[in-house]
């Protein structure tokens, strides 16, 4: 037995989301979950809410489209995140990351800037005072 995601439209149609090795015909079960479809032109991204916010992942992990694209942006290619990278991904999915961040390119870059390392420095010395800043890094 194997277990694949699918999506049943409007009109009850099911689509699978991934092909499926079968040798010959076999018969399915489909359980209908209790949660909304995904956006049909991205089927491996979710939206997840963090402690800091909702972000679009790869669904069923907790690898974030930002992270994916901090990848590409260091060089990596989508075959070298899928095989050597992040190996439990598929490279349809990180695929799918890709073509989400060039529909969505401004949400994804706004959150990268709020989680560098920059943004993080700005909001622990905001916190503490300079002073106390500068004792803590020495800066």
């Amino acid at each position: 037995m194997i277990t694949v995601e699918a999506i049943i439209d409007e009109k009850g149609q099911v689509k699978i989301l991934q092909p499926v090795p079968l040798q010959g015909a076999r018969r399915a079960l489909v359980v209908v979950l209790d949660e909304p479809a995904l956006d049909s032109d991205f089927p491996h991204i979710a939206k997840v809410m963090f402690t800091g916010g909702e972000s679009a992942v790869i669904r069923g992990t907790r690898v974030k489209v930002s992270q994916i694209v901090g990848y590409l942006l260091m060089g990596e290619t989508p075959q070298s995140i899928a095989e050597q990278v992040l190996p439990f991904l598929k490279l349809e999915q990180v695929l799918d990351a890709q073509r989400y961040y060039e529909a969505h390119r401004e949400e994804i870059d706004e959150e990268r800037r709020e989680n560098s390392e920059e943004a993080g420095r700005k909001v622990l010395a905001d916190k503490l005072g300079e002073d106390q800043y500068r004792k803590l890094t020495g800066g």
